[in-house]
């Protein structure tokens, strides 16, 4: 009882932790950033990046955002929700996904999935993005804009376009530290139906999932099933095709374990499909800390620690096209997610990841 406590006291804290200015300063550099390729990953030297200046970071052909200047693009996105699925165990498949188009404003509208699927433009990235613990669906309608101008800031031709994965993570459970258990097993699901709903668009479209503290489960489920695994919640669910398209992963304080990327592990098979990944991680959180405490034995969070150098070893060959990047020094003491769509800074630092650039 005492462990399920502090895992409630944890993710509690992520509803209601305030953001921070303090420890602003430049990113660390990555060090070399691999070229890309369909699941081959190509030879680049291991290691956690050091401290270095952002101009050797952010990719030369995006230029950094302006948060205090409107962006001249008309603000449009997709909001897919899975909170109205009755059955969670994957029998109903993407039937009972919910589709909004929403322009900002009252501009919230409804639609079927054949509009959705028409809409999307095979020829443009696409970014999915899933959002993490005790969110309602108007917090992710609020934040949709500003994150929306975040992940398109710093690109200059190759804009892409926007979906946000929304799924019922809000607290429906009075007893807190249930709640907590119940919101962390309704990851694997949601990730299922996220798999099932990117292998339904055309092959030839390139998709990033991005996800911040819980939703780097969420999006770690769709990438472990898109690669042929099994999630642990649902082992008799039969396995998606494997459907060969170019992805990238992007993890923002990602509420996981830090070794469930490695090969055999929980989503050993994410990275597989990924021709890059990126973590940014944060090691001022005053949240993830208490991430070992949520159980016996509990590991450390992959968000605030990073890849140690067993899961460096472990990962192999794919070890090469993930970056750890520690950004404690822009993002400050904080856990929130608004504190990552403030940051000009880390919007120049994922273009390449959003817009494929090379």
């Amino acid at each position: 009882m005492l462990q399920r406590t502090f895992g409630a006291l944890l993710f509690a804290l992520i509803s209601v932790c305030a953001s921070s200015g303090f420890g602003q300063g430049p990113l660390p550099a990555p060090g070399p950033v691999p070229s890309t390729g369909p699941r081959l990953p190509p030879p680049a030297t291991r290691g956690t990046p050091e401290l270095g200046n952002l101009d050797e970071v952010v990719d030369p052909n995006v230029v950094p955002f302006d948060t205090r200047v409107p962006t001249a693009l008309p603000f449009h996105c997709w909001i897919v929700s899975s909170r109205g699925c009755k059955h969670r165990d994957g029998r109903c498949g993407i039937e009972c996904l919910e589709f909004y188009r929403y322009q900002g404003g009252r501009s919230l509208q409804r639609v079927d999935g054949a509009a959705f699927f028409t809409s999307i433009d095979p020829r443009r990235p696409l970014c999915i993005f899933c959002h993490g613990g005790y969110y309602r669906f108007s917090d992710i309608v609020e934040e949709s804009a500003p994150l929306d101008r975040w992940m398109r800031g710093a690109t200059k031709d190759a804009c892409p376009q926007v979906v946000f994965f929304t799924w019922p993570s809000s607290r429906l459970i009075p007893v807190v530290p249930i709640d907590v258990m119940t919101i962390s097993h309704r990851t694997a699901f949601d990730g299922l139906l996220l798999a099932k709903l990117i292998n339904r668009l055309p092959t030839s479209m390139r998709v990033t999932l991005m996800g911040h503290s819980f939703g780097g489960r969420t999006l770690s489920s769709a990438l472990h099933v898109i690669g042929g695994g099994t999630l642990q919640e649902l082992p008799n669910f039969p396995n998606e095709p494997l459907v060969p398209r170019r992805m990238r992963a992007v993890y923002l304080s990602p509420a996981i374990d830090h070794h469930w990327l490695n090969p055999g592990e929980r989503y050993g098979l994410a990275v597989t499909v990924c021709d890059r990944v990126l973590i940014l991680r944060n090691s001022l959180d005053p949240v993830l800390p208490l991430y070992p405490l949520r159980r016996p034995f509990g590991q450390r969070a992959l968000g605030h620690d990073g890849l140690g150098n067993s899961d460096r070893a472990a990962l192999g060959q794919w070890n090469t096209i993930i970056q750890d990047i520690d950004a404690a020094c822009v993002l400050g003491v904080t856990h929130n997610l608004n504190k990552f769509y403030r940051e000009p800074q880390l919007s120049a630092l994922i273009a390449p990841y959003v817009t494929f650039a090379e």
